[in-house]
């Protein structure tokens, strides 16, 4: 099946906008109530639109290559500066960090494969079900629980350590959503080539995970942290995290990167962007 790609384009920008004015709207929230934000209106619009980007952050890996989604994501961080900064102060670090951030995540985006096919169902089923993708889920399942039960605080958090622990934490349970929202945005676009796809455990299975994970990540775990920290220092480090574990599950799962030709100069681009992106991460969560 063939869609025009300025759909996946128009996709991740509308995701980057939208996260950047949902976390403004939640952090908001989070600064006069921090502790039963669930109950308030104005924070659910917020999750609302958050939501809305996370659908729209799947559609987008779906149809259009990472290195695109990647590149154009990044528009939520300069957004997070405007929208924030009437209510935080952005100190040199943060504005470096992220800047390092930015290019970092811009020159991965050059090496990233430039093509990506829509999978049919049978080959959807052999990657989910693949030795690499089992390996991923409980990497994840496991590294989820030690943060849960070692660093996840039962107030505000205040350390650095607990800072990427939650970033952590909300990254790679939200990449497994991400991973099966996607596997689910694959199967309806199918729909028109296979007539028994309601038979198929995949789109049962798809929905679960994704909304019990994507709403236990959103929801809780990532308003601890946006509620621990400034939104312009939360924000920069959990992208980070994110670009890691989403990757990380696009290569495991789906093996995006299946026809990379890692020449040198694709190593040192991938050498230097990480450590680029990790001085940027350093910089923020140092301040």
């Amino acid at each position: 099946m063939e869609i025009s790609s300025s759909w996946g384009i128009i996709a991740a920008l509308l995701s980057g906008l939208f996260s950047s004015v949902a976390f403004t709207i939640q952090k908001n929230q989070l600064s006069d109530t921090p502790r039963y934000y669930y109950y308030e209106k104005r924070w659910w619009f917020g999750f609302m639109i958050l939501f809305v980007s996370g659908l729209l952050k799947s559609f987008s890996y779906t149809i259009i290559p990472a290195s695109v989604v990647i590149s154009l994501s990044i528009i939520s961080l300069p957004l997070n500066y405007l929208f924030s900064k009437n209510k935080e102060k952005c100190r040199f670090s943060i504005i470096g960090g992220t800047i390092c951030i930015i290019v970092g995540s811009v020159m991965v985006s050059l090496v990233v494969p430039t093509s990506k096919t829509i999978e049919d169902i049978n080959t959807l089923q052999k990657k989910l079900l693949s030795p690499k993708s089992v390996i991923y889920h409980a990497f994840v399942f496991i590294t989820c629980i030690v943060i849960h039960y070692f660093i996840y605080p039962k107030q505000n958090a205040t350390t650095k350590i607990q800072l990427i622990g939650l970033s952590i934490y909300s990254s790679i349970s939200h990449s497994i959503a991400i991973v099966w929202s996607k596997a689910l945005f694959i199967v309806i676009m199918n729909m028109e080539n296979n007539c028994c796809l309601h038979l198929l455990w995949i789109p049962y299975v798809g929905f679960i995970i994704s909304t019990i994970l994507g709403f236990w990540s959103v929801a809780f775990v990532e308003q601890k942290g946006l509620s621990s920290y400034m939104q312009t220092k939360w924000v920069p480090v959990h992208f980070i995290t994110s670009l890691i574990s989403f990757t990380a599950a696009g290569i495991l799962v789906f093996d995006e990167w299946v026809h990379m030709k890692f020449s040198n100069p694709t190593i040192a681009i991938l050498t230097s962007s990480s450590i680029i992106l990790i001085w940027g991460v350093v910089l923020v969560a140092s301040t």
